[in-house]
């Protein structure tokens, strides 16, 4: 009895399900960068690896599998060099990365939270509580990186064309006319009514997230609800009659999702998954078009938290 590999039994499933055939080649590069960015890791040596099977690895592991497979069935190849300005982890062998040395004698063993950014931002936050916070509509900017660039108000998915039914309806009776047929994914976006406020942090300290967010500091965060106690009293002297919360991000598979995210608010692109992302977030009581950053004075945060410095 021959007995299939588990590449091959992924294959196999794949074959049953060719979820990736309706991609263009653009958008199959594009996800094949966005599966490599979650699947590549930095271990503390400064080398490049991949996720432990044993954890997140098998997930990123298959969906490759699953790329690969699509590839060889259309016979077609990823054009020379399309990794070269992906945002991937980046390798600092034969030197130590500079966070692994940064954090030493740093506890990381409970619950935390780490805010990277530049030291000029950091030392204020660390020493006084000084906080920018800033408007979702300010992240979907051009001159912001690839890991940090992202439309806030809006979340698409999208829809395999031969399960989903579009039909031209007359717009009295609303009795359908006829069936048209789609080209390629159909792509369901749901928008955000109002601009709002959201203060993103993360889950965890990685070496990579330094190169992401172009810091060269972090804070590291050692009570979270303290922080977000002290965080919401300071929104509710501002903007009484707001609304907020605060929780870690959940990310989706714009082609595997099952329907669409509830909200914009907590739900984001699994491109974005490496980063673990915490997020705060005020909402207004009434929509408004486009808020403005401001800034919240929180008094010193050296009692429970770190700063660390590279």
């Amino acid at each position: 009895m021959k007995y299939m590999t588990r590449q091959e039994y992924i294959e196999k499933q794949y074959c049953a399900n060719r979820y990736l055939q309706h991609l263009s080649l653009k958008d199959l590069v594009q996800r094949t960068i966005d599966v490599l960015a979650n699947y590549y890791v930095l271990n503390e040596q400064g080398k490049i690896g991949l996720c432990p099977i044993s954890g997140e690895g098998e997930y990123w592991a298959t969906l490759f599998i699953h790329i690969m497979t699509e590839m060889d069935l259309r016979k077609a190849s990823f054009p020379d060099g399309f990794l070269k300005d992906a945002p991937l982890v980046k390798s600092t062998w034969p030197e130590v990365p500079k966070p692994i040395k940064a954090i030493e004698g740093i506890n990381l063993s409970d619950d935390y939270l780490v805010k990277y950014s530049k030291q000029c931002f950091l030392r204020p936050m660390f020493e006084k509580g000084e906080l920018r916070i800033a408007p979702a509509s300010s992240y979907n900017d051009p001159s912001l990186n690839q890991a940090q660039k992202d439309s806030e108000l809006e979340r698409s998915i999208l829809l395999d064309p031969s399960e989903t039914k579009i039909e031209l309806v007359d717009e009295h009776t609303l009795k359908s006319e006829k069936r048209i047929e789609a080209i390629g994914n159909i792509t369901a976006t749901i928008d955000c009514t109002s601009d709002y406020y959201v203060y993103c942090l993360s889950l965890v300290y990685d070496a990579r997230l330094f190169d992401d967010f172009e810091a060269d500091s972090c804070v590291v965060i050692h009570e979270p609800i303290k922080f977000v106690e002290r965080l919401y009293k300071d929104f509710a002297q501002r903007f009484p009659g707001w609304r907020g919360r605060a929780t870690g991000v959940a990310y989706y598979d714009p082609l595997l999702i099952a329907q669409m995210p509830e909200s914009v608010f907590f739900h984001k692109h699994f491109r974005y998954a490496y980063q673990k992302e915490y997020r705060i977030v005020l909402l207004p009581p009434k929509p408004v078009k486009r808020l403005e950053p401001f800034f919240v004075g929180l008094g010193s945060l050296e009692e429970f938290c770190d700063f660390v410095s590279l």
